[in-house]
């Protein structure tokens, strides 16, 4: 491991990819009215189906081939899950362009369109405890089309991961400075991102180190025989 390692996954709203739970959405390939998005908006008149909705490479569900479809679903969050999120994201297939409204919100737009999955951060206090509403609007202009939205964070810790028996180091957060102590001579210590980016690494040349930490925030630290999780 250089640059990058995994970080730990929450999925709040599992994408209905192969493998997966499909879920179910409430969908119109009408132009509703305006406040379609909304929370208290009531799709009970709307069609039922699993997504991805579309045709391309035979992903779909739910077959959609008209130029526009609105689709709407509902999932909970509880008060722990959601005070252990560190980041949130859509993890998202689009083609075309799509709009991502979170509880009455507009929290993603995206213009053209992608040909597999990919994530995209949004801002984590569009969520809230209890029911969580979600409404996408997609278009199509030509050529294939599917539309299918999840949403998964990343864990905000402080626990141990990976923990090993007879393990005498320490470590400590003073000041934005983590210092780790006790720890075998020479031995490589690398501070990581919560996303998996090298941010500094050295050796510990009297069995302690000390790292600036950049910023507030979770950081991974790999050690010869463990993987920290650290909050700032």
């Amino acid at each position: 491991l250089e640059s990058t390692f995994m970080v730990e996954k929450k999925h709040i709203l599992p994408a209905s990819t192969p493998g997966n739970s499909l879920q179910s959405w409430q969908y119109t390939l009408d132009t509703p009215l305006y406040d379609w998005y909304k929370t208290s908006f009531d799709d009970t008149g709307w069609m039922s189906g699993k997504a991805p909705f579309g045709t391309f490479n035979n992903l779909q569900n739910t077959v959609w081939v008209t130029d526009q479809i609105y689709i709407r679903t509902k999932f909970y969050l509880n008060k722990q899950d959601l005070a252990n999120l560190d980041k949130s994201y859509f993890y998202t297939l689009y083609d075309e362009d799509c709009w991502v409204y979170l509880n009455d919100m507009l929290a993603l737009y995206k213009s053209g369109y992608i040909t597999s999955y990919q994530s995209f951060e949004f801002d984590k206090t569009l969520l809230k405890e209890g029911w969580n509403t979600l409404a996408v609007k997609c278009i199509q202009t030509g050529g294939g089309q599917l539309i299918d939205v999840g949403i998964f964070g990343t864990l905000l810790s402080t626990t141990r991961l990976n923990p090993v028996e007879g393990e005498n180091y320490s470590y400590f957060v003073k000041n934005d400075i983590l210092t780790i102590q006790n720890l075998e001579k020479n031995s490589s210590v690398k501070l990581y991102s919560i996303d998996g980016k090298l941010l500094k690494e050295g050796n510990a040349s009297d069995s302690n180190i000390h790292f600036s930490l950049p910023y507030r925030g979770v950081f991974l630290v790999r050690l010869s025989d463990a993987t920290l999780k650290i909050v700032n």
